[in-house]
């Protein structure tokens, strides 16, 4: 169970945010944006896939720490980019891991698709000059 979701269940079971900060160890302004953060979307799931992942690249183990760049979040059924748009919702987390952004770029499925783009640019070029 995500953060989220455990905080959610302890306030509807009459908790305050106070008391449920003790219980995890954060502070309760905290367990409020927690609870009444802004992300909408995309930007919402994949929050809480990071959060769910414990801000923990699922392939090196390397923790996520404030001030770096945020973990990617990647599609395990292989939809990315504009395809991934109708997968980007709560009830299809279980399709979505976080990595760094290393470990997603080195993802075979990745880096193809990266060559692929770097192919069809260079060919535009060409045509362009003939």
């Amino acid at each position: 169970m995500d953060r989220f979701t455990r905080i959610g269940f302890m306030k509807n079971t009459g908790m305050s945010f106070q008391d449920i900060g003790l219980v995890l160890g954060i502070s309760r302004q905290r367990v409020f944006q927690i609870l009444h953060r802004k992300l909408t979307g995309q930007n919402a799931t994949r929050e809480r896939v990071r959060e769910r992942d414990n801000y923990i690249c699922q392939k090196c183990g390397k923790k996520w720490e404030k001030g770096m760049r945020r973990f990617d979040v990647h599609h395990l059924n292989g939809s990315c980019g504009k395809l991934s748009r109708s997968y980007d919702k709560l009830n299809s987390l279980l399709n979505l891991i976080t990595l760094c952004h290393k470990c997603h770029m080195n993802l075979e499925e990745v880096s193809k698709k990266r060559e692929k783009g770097k192919l069809s640019a260079l060919q535009y070029l060409i045509s362009d000059i003939k």
